[in-house]
């Protein structure tokens, strides 16, 4: 059996969404029974680069090593280290039996992959977890950024041997190319979280508002002005990734004051401090409109947070409301976005606390334990490589995408 090389530009571990996206991703590799290397770069709060090959546990990593000037460091960044990757592949002897997963727009390492895979033999699987469109690019010169990611997205990875998309919507749109597509979605580790004991005395809501160019904020926070005062007295909000900037923008100094008794913002939190708060939340309020973005896009906080309990109010938009959640089993949902939409899902998650809370907390957990843990879907990424290799019994043609 090959080994599999997974390549991609995140701070490794706990830097972040993508980071424990790859974290999950190797353990369910090396669960499917492939030994297995991660190529990214560093967080420094957890690994430092002492070494060629550094384990984090069990896992295996090669990190990326800056150079010494900052010119140097610009342009590794730029080209996402496309001479070092090369180099390390080099090292460890890729070969036919062997494959490559690579996250990444930094279209001089894609190029490099292609070079190298004519030379030694390898297969290339590009993993897709985002796929913008042009609105969503910041407007200093938004359509030239746009025209580069959409050249490298339509031009570059369906050159790849086969795309794993962490949506049907980015699976399908490259089987519909004639792409060999997979499916497979954000994991977690159920291990690693012990279902926790929660107290009842107030109604908790987090908001990991992280990823809020997606996220309808203005609707969540605001949702919670149409509580009477002596219910918002037995609830509390916790907003994460959020600036004073953002809710100076989104309440009055009226509305601010109203709800400060309730609401706390949390600066950057490092992974304990994280997972203390997970311990003690509820539901998890995720509001997003209906675009490109929002139907590409398969959140992670939606797992994560699931694993400890906590039950999503979540608009009905994208995979996981379609494929996974049940609305009033082991979720409750938010019928649109926007400010009123959400204030009709907080009564009703209000409604059902305490006593309907601890059936929802239950299925939450056993959803993940189900449908997201990457044990579940070692059996698919082994088949999606070996049948990627023309191993596999059955070929994958394009266009069939699992889906719990």
């Amino acid at each position: 059996m090959g080994r599999v090389f997974v390549i991609a530009g995140v701070r490794f571990p706990r830097g972040g969404a993508a980071a424990n996206y790859l974290q999950y991703l190797g353990q369910a590799l090396q669960c499917a029974g492939y030994e297995t290397y991660l190529l990214c770069d560093l967080n420094p709060e957890y690994l430092q680069p002492d070494a060629p090959l550094l384990q984090w546990n069990g896992l295996t990593v090669c990190p990326a090593r800056p150079a010494a000037s900052r010119l140097a460091r610009y342009w590794q960044a730029r080209s996402g280290f496309a001479g070092q990757r090369a180099a390390s592949l080099r090292q460890f002897g890729i070969g036919k039996q062997d494959t490559v997963v690579v996250l990444g727009e930094e279209k001089p390492l894609l190029l490099q992959l292609l070079r190298l895979r004519r030379q030694y033999g390898f297969k290339i699987i590009g993993d897709r977890l985002e796929m913008f469109a042009m609105e969503d690019f910041p407007p200093k010169r938004r359509r030239w950024r746009y025209l580069c990611y959409r050249d490298v997205l339509e031009n570059v990875y369906p050159r790849f041997d086969a795309i794993m998309g962490i949506s049907t919507f980015i699976a399908r749109h490259y089987a519909a190319k004639g792409a060999k597509s997979y499916c497979v979605p954000i994991l977690a580790d159920c291990a690693a979280v012990p279902l926790p004991h929660k107290a009842m005395d107030k109604a908790r809501f987090i908001i990991p508002a992280n990823g809020k160019m997606k996220d309808d904020l203005r609707g969540m926070v605001r949702g919670f002005l149409a509580l009477p005062d002596p219910v918002l007295q037995t609830v509390e909000l916790h907003l994460c990734g959020v600036t004073q900037q953002d809710l100076q923008r989104i309440l009055s100094p009226a509305e601010a004051a109203r709800l400060r008794g309730m609401m706390t913002v949390h600066d950057w939190m490092v992974y304990d401090e994280l997972d203390a708060l997970y311990r003690r939340m509820h539901f998890l309020l995720l509001s997003r409109g209906v675009c490109q973005m929002t139907q590409a896009n398969f959140p992670s906080k939606v797992p994560e947070t699931m694993n400890y309990g906590i039950v999503p109010i979540a608009s009905d938009v994208g995979d996981y409301t379609k494929y996974y959640l049940r609305d009033g089993e082991n979720s409750l949902f938010i019928p649109g976005d926007g400010e009123e939409a959400c204030a009709r899902a907080i009564r009703r998650a209000l409604a059902l606390f305490p006593q309907g809370f601890p059936e929802l907390s239950r299925a939450a957990r056993r959803c993940v334990e189900q449908k997201f843990d990457y044990h579940v879907w070692a059996p698919t990424l082994r088949a999606m490589i070996e049948q990627t290799a023309g191993r596999g019994a059955q070929r994958n043609e394009g266009g069939k995408v699992r889906c719990w």
